[in-house]
């Protein structure tokens, strides 16, 4: 070839997992491109490839999932050289232990697709392999290209990719693929991207988003430093000067890391007519002290279980609970508050931005999240008390705080 190839090209050597080939190329004019041989460089599916200058990224899969399955997801980094492509030792231990290997494990999914700006690296894939007509959860990965400089007296080529965590779409689709590239007019940690994807494993309606990508972003899942309760009660007995009996309500039973909000109403039978309601409250807290500013905050939990019983009027199972913000260490008054979904799914997941940012900028004091209801208050009037034995708890556990933040702008946050 007259000049250092500008095209690479990777393939599946037959339509089942395999060897993978590649082959580099030449412009010639406008219209043809000059081949090299085939060389062949790792063994997987659906290889994807993509340039910058001499700097090679290729993604692929580590074999062909059946529907509704994905399997693992490896990159390598390599250099353009005269006769091929030099690929580089990955130089620190990865999901895989990847240590002094080509290629290594960054994800799992499936139908990989990447693109290089610079050093900006953008890959996108699919959750899992949809069934025929189906669509599935579609998410990407942004990460910096770091080639590091050849040492002539060690000739060991070394470089990774560092990658920043996978960040889910808005929306579900099938074979999603990605280009970037770097604007006339930008922000010096951003580049273009352009995104496509079909709405469906079928032919179709097409979609694409486009925007720029901030190339110094970070993602962190923070867990809570804490998960409590907080209750209040009322108890009214016309017959015993107007208290019912020590140890009549005990509070809300919940296990390691778990949290409840509802009620329960408590009228014996005999004769001292006692009436007692108990609200109980979760409280969940996250310390966000390094923090400085971010981008997106995203709250996820699990429902563990709905208890409810006695006699009418209690309501559907997590209905009517809600989250807010507490306002005080007493954790029970709150502001700022949502409405939960009340079909009981299970992960729900919640973009808090607006709360988090609060509690980071100290607009709002930062005291955790509320769970609240169904019941918020109790009756002015305590002998206007329940007289049944109804309650109703809907559990959560398992809380994790996602938040994409720009690194630059969070220096106290550790890498």
């Amino acid at each position: 070839m007259p000049s250092r190839p500008n095209v690479v090209e990777v393939h599946n050597a037959t339509a089942a997992a395999g060897p993978l080939w590649y082959r580099l190329g030449q412009i010639d004019g406008q219209t043809n491109i000059q081949w090299s041989a085939s060389h062949r460089y790792d063994t997987g599916f659906n290889p994807s490839v993509a340039v910058s200058g001499s700097t090679v990224v290729e993604v692929h899969n580590a074999g062909l999932p059946n529907a509704g399955r994905s399997t693992a997801l490896w990159y390598r980094i390599g250099d353009i050289v005269d006769t091929g492509i030099a690929w580089r030792m990955i130089p620190h231990r990865d999901w895989n232990n990847c240590f002094g290997a080509e290629a290594c494990h960054y994800d799992n999914g499936f139908n990989p697709k990447i693109s290089i700006a610079g050093t900006a690296v953008i890959e996108v894939h699919n959750a899992a392999a949809p069934g025929a007509g189906a669509s599935g959860p579609l998410w990407y990965n942004f990460g910096e290209a770091n080639p590091l400089p050849v040492n002539p007296a060690v000739p060991i080529r070394i470089g990774t990719v560092e990658w920043n965590g996978a960040i889910p779409f808005r929306e579900n689709g099938f074979n999603p693929s990605v280009a970037s590239f770097v604007p006339s007019f930008h922000l010096f940690d951003e580049v273009g991207a352009i995104t496509v994807h079909n709405a469906q494993n079928a032919a179709g309606s097409l979609w694409f988003r486009h925007g720029p990508l901030a190339t110094r972003m970070r993602t962190m899942t923070v867990p809570p430093d804490s998960v409590n309760q907080s209750n209040t009660w009322a108890d009214y007995n016309p017959n015993v000067g107007g208290l019912c009996p020590a140890g009549t309500g005990l509070g809300l039973p919940t296990g390691n890391g778990e949290t409840a909000a509802g009620f329960t109403d408590i009228y014996p039978e005999g004769d001292t007519n006692c009436r007692y309601e108990e609200l109980d409250r979760g409280v969940v807290h996250f310390d966000l002290g390094k923090f400085d500013q971010l981008y997106l905050a995203r709250l996820t939990f699990n429902i563990s279980r709905n208890e409810q019983g006695g006699g009418t009027g209690r309501g559907e199972p997590c209905a009517n609970i809600i989250l807010g913000m507490s306002t005080s260490q007493m954790n029970w008054d709150f502001d700022n508050a949502v409405a939960l979904p009340s079909d009981c799914p299970s992960p729900v997941s919640l973009n808090v931005t607006s709360k988090v940012q609060q509690w980071i900028d100290t607009s709002h004091a930062n005291f955790g999240f509320i769970f609240a209801g169904p019941r918020l208050s109790l009756p002015d009037d305590n002998s206007n008390l329940p007289t049944d034995n109804d309650f109703n708890h809907t559990f959560y556990n398992q809380f994790q705080l996602f938040i994409l933040f720009n690194r630059l702008l969070n220096r106290r946050v550790p890498p």
